[in-house]
């Protein structure tokens, strides 16, 4: 069996007739021509191969260094200059935190600071081939919401020839769905402290315009203390102001609104739908609708179907799950225009809880410490498959121009460590 330049296999039988002397020279002309073959075939790869990675290197060369208006060039500002600090060779990689369609999450450790961080790292083919306005959408949201302290906070966002990275504050607590899953329905006290956090980070939201679209408890993530940090805006919507309505099937089946479940226009109250779902798992550790394979029928249930309430569960805890549950988009939007002012979040001080001064009414289990010893290759964090394809065109790469930034908390960590020699003094920024 030997393989040819083209890649196939060739089957080679060999009969002869005739004396020993003229088979062995045969046989050692056929071997020699099998060996050649290999050879010119593994030089081929190898020349692939080169070509490829001297490609990729030239495109990455030009994200760092290429001027302004160059084709292929990513820097755009000075402010690009200086996330020369957050750059894949600076950090060391430890432990694989999730995996997604567009890529995966890994902490990290900034091996300037020492800090820990979770990077999150997306396919920048996968994106073009997503949607190509959304390219620089996660990153402005993250830059809006840089202040609130309801949401994950990037430290900023780098790339190479094929990757988008996001370093984001690791957040021990892991995400509500766990939560939920290790404590089985939360008490009437645990669910109201969180269900007020999330909706002071929803109303930060759409205050600016910014529809989330994928709201969900496994979006949701807590912190060592257990507060509730809203996170992934990778199908966010921006600039949808007021009455103002789109279009666009987004999200995850069964956090749908029925407005967006049936292809319509909508507007912010999507989110305040999935809210909704995300109390009701909070309080009774179930999803309120079908949750079956059947993408129709989840369709269906959610438009239709009416949730199940324990006869246990609060009274005006059920009333502000039923508002946020309305199928009808413009009455949700009129019962739930002043959920702060709900009964239900009588007990909640919400200057106290927006200025961060609000302790959690339950305390969380201690995280076991990850193992952050054993370093992970870079080429183990990278993807294979990715590695042996060829750049995106200098054309797409253009599309990222201005994605990579530092944000004012991250100058905050480099210049305390500047000043302080490596110790690091850092004071968060003030909260809106």
């Amino acid at each position: 069996m030997v393989e040819s330049e083209s890649g196939k296999d060739v089957t080679s039988e060999i009969r002869f007739s005739g004396s020993a002397k003229t088979r062995s020279s045969h046989i050692h002309h056929e071997r020699a021509e099998n060996q050649s073959c290999r050879e010119q075939l593994k030089r081929k790869r190898t020349s692939d191969t080169e070509t490829t990675t001297k490609r990729r290197r030239e495109t990455e060369k030009s994200i760092d260094q290429a001027p302004e208006g160059v084709i292929g060039a990513q820097t755009t500002s000075p402010s690009e200059q200086v996330t020369a600090c957050l750059s894949l060779e600076s950090f060391i990689f430890t432990r694989k935190l999730g995996e997604g369609s567009f890529g995966r999450v890994m902490l990290a450790t900034h091996q300037p600071s020492g800090l820990q961080l979770a990077v999150k790292m997306v396919k920048k083919r996968e994106l073009l081939e997503y949607a190509k306005h959304t390219i620089r959408l996660e990153r402005e949201v993250l830059e809006i919401t840089e202040d609130s302290r309801f949401f994950t906070h990037a430290y900023g966002t780098f790339q190479t020839a094929d990757y988008a990275f996001y370093a984001i504050e690791y957040l021990s607590g892991g995400d509500l769905t766990a939560f939920i899953n290790s404590r089985g329905p939360l008490d009437v006290c645990t669910t109201r402290f969180l269900a007020a956090e999330i909706l002071s980070g929803i109303e930060f939201l759409h205050s600016r315009g910014i529809i989330h679209r994928d709201l969900k408890p496994d979006n949701i993530l807590l912190d060592g203390d257990g507060h509730a940090k809203i996170a992934d805006f990778g199908l966010a919507a921006m600039n949808v102001f007021g009455s103002q309505k789109i279009r666009g099937f987004q999200g995850t089946p069964g956090y749908m609104a029925p407005e967006m479940a049936r292809r319509q226009p909508y507007n912010y109250t999507v989110d305040l739908f999935a809210f909704g779902v995300t109390i009701y798992q909070m309080a009774t550790g179930y999803y309120p609708f079908y949750s079956g394979p059947c993408l129709r029928r989840v369709a269906y249930s959610v438009t239709c179907d009416k949730p199940c309430y324990p006869n246990t569960m609060d009274s005006q805890l059920r009333d502000v799950i039923e508002r946020l549950l309305c199928k009808t988009p413009k009455k949700r939007q009129d019962v739930c225009s002043n959920l702060k002012g709900h009964p239900f979040f009588s007990p909640i001080n919400w200057k106290e809880l927006e200025a961060g001064r609000s302790r959690p009414p339950f305390t969380m289990t201690p995280i076991p410490v990850l193992e952050t010893s054993k370093q992970i290759e870079l080429d183990q964090v990278m993807s294979g498959i990715e590695a042996q394809e060829p750049p995106i065109t200098p054309k797409d790469q253009r599309l990222f121009c201005g994605f990579s930034y530092i944000s004012n908390r991250w100058k905050s960590i480099e210049s305390s460590r500047n000043n302080s020699n490596g110790n690091i003094t850092y004071s968060p920024p003030p909260n809106t």
